[in-house]
């Protein structure tokens, strides 16, 4: 019995070309003189290009240092990593780098951050051919975790601020306290002070009252009060001046 020719599959060999245009991963790829020749369409919108821009060029020429960038290093490191897949012969993952990349019909330059991965390809005779330049684009990531950084530096900033100005005010707290309790001793000392010359006056009025009609016991007494209460005017006098000097006043001839 004879099978039907149309119920037969066909197993094709797989498009590879096509696989690799159509594949989401942002893919270059650069012969053993890093010539590209060829990129798919994930990495020609990654890096606002064309294939007809890029096959054929240098990579380094299709992609230069921003010379606006105080210190690139960016086609030092990634030509640091192709040699290195020479000559290892073997896979290159490489940490985040910053590599900007010229935009627009002006082409300035715009940073970028890419995380790069570069692979060996190798031909029929064992020999590496071309070396596959993956490469993701994580701009956003990187400027968020700067921006992160930055807001946790001013945030530790604020908080060293506010830690100074509670410092500031517990001082400030220690100084009033202390001097609240130097004048609450002030005032105790001169009232206690006050009672002897007062106490002195009174009594020599009260002896003056009994004594009056002695002109020069009267006459004592009375320079006995007088010099009391000098000194009680003395004392009021200094808190006075105590007062002004304390608010910021000058003192009075």
């Amino acid at each position: 019995m004879e099978k039907d020719p149309q119920s037969t599959s066909t197993t094709h060999a797989p498009d590879f070309e096509r696989i690799f245009r159509a594949s989401s991963s942002s893919c270059l790829i650069v012969d053993r003189e890093l010539i590209i020749t060829d990129a798919n369409e994930a990495y020609l919108k990654a890096t606002q290009t064309s294939r007809q821009l890029l096959v054929g060029q240098y990579v380094f020429d299709a992609f230069p240092d921003n010379p606006a960038h105080q210190h690139p290093d960016s086609t030092a490191n990634l030509a640091a990593s192709f040699e290195r897949v020479l000559r290892r012969r073997e896979q290159d993952v490489m940490a985040i780098q910053r590599y900007d990349i010229r935009v627009g019909e002006s082409r300035r330059f715009e940073e970028r951050y890419w995380s790069p991965i570069n692979t060996p390809v190798f031909g029929a005779d064992g020999e590496i051919s071309h070396i596959i330049h993956r490469v993701e684009d994580v701009t956003r990531f990187v400027q968020d975790q700067s921006r992160l950084a930055a807001f946790e530096r001013l945030s530790d900033e604020q908080t060293t601020e506010i830690h100074l100005a509670n410092a500031r005010l517990r001082e400030s707290n220690i100084e009033l306290e202390r001097e609240r309790e130097m004048r609450e001793l002030f005032v105790l000392t001169l009232t206690h002070d006050l009672r002897t010359p007062l106490a002195a006056a009174k009594f020599g009025a009260q002896l003056l009252f009994q004594k009056g009609s002695d002109p020069f016991e009267a006459q004592r007494l009375s320079a006995r009060i007088a010099s009391s209460l000098d000194r009680c005017d003395a004392m009021i006098s200094d808190l006075l001046d105590a007062n002004h000097l304390r608010s910021g006043q000058k003192l009075k001839d």
